[in-house]
């Protein structure tokens, strides 16, 4: 990004006040990073980013098998895991979708939901993939994450509960979304922290290689 133009003036002349506040706005406005998560911007502005190979979110590791975690469906029925979700993913499972979310957060519903039932309603697109989707949320949350759940209408998608954040922080789920690509052996293969316009197409992209 180009540096802002100095002000020019004569030496030792001051600039008026007015004028040094409009160049430090302008500073400000150049500089400014799109936010994600529930920050400014995110929905329009911030643009899939996955990590580098052996880059560490949280305790998982790009490359790396992913941390185990077991959590229960929102009725408390069913135990979710990474080796469960993969078993669901057909004769020949390529990989899974781990995705967390919560019900106050707007390019959750915006971009990483509409951007995973685009894909998992594509046949070809979706073969051998399951996806997990993590409702971040206290006890007083979990009806609003299963609403929402229940709305993304994603198919194999398994939705479960992290009541307490435990696994959300060992993936380092903050800001929201947080999207990880596992592999058939649960590797790691990418993890998004920030997720725009483009998630649908990168997540076509990145799950075409597994």
């Amino acid at each position: 990004m180009p540096e802002p133009r100095k002000p020019i003036h004569a030496a030792g002349q001051r600039l008026a006040p007015r004028r040094t506040a409009g160049l430090a706005i302008a500073v400000l406005a150049a500089l400014a990073l799109p936010l994600d998560g529930h920050g400014r911007g995110g929905v329009n502005e911030a643009f899939a980013t996955p990590t580098e190979h052996g880059e560490r979110t949280g305790e998982a590791v790009v490359g790396q098998i992913a941390p185990k975690f077991s959590l229960w469906t929102f009725d408390d029925t069913e135990s979710v895991t990474p080796n469960s979700a993969l078993q669901s993913a057909g004769a020949m499972p390529r990989g899974v979708i781990v995705s967390f979310y919560a019900y106050s957060c707007e390019v959750c519903k915006k971009v990483s939901l509409p951007a995973l039932r685009s894909l998992m309603a594509d046949k070809d697109a979706s073969r051998g993939l399951a996806v997990i989707l993590v409702a971040v949320g206290g006890e007083g949350d979990v009806i609003n994450n299963q609403s929402v759940f229940d709305s993304a209408d994603i198919k194999r998608s398994v939705g479960c509960a992290d009541k307490f954040g435990v696994v959300a922080k060992r993936y380092d789920a903050n800001p929201l979304p947080r999207t990880i690509i596992l592999d058939a052996k649960l590797q790691v293969r990418q993890v998004y922290t920030r997720e725009g316009a483009d998630f649908l197409d990168v997540l076509r992209r990145d799950t075409a290689k597994l």
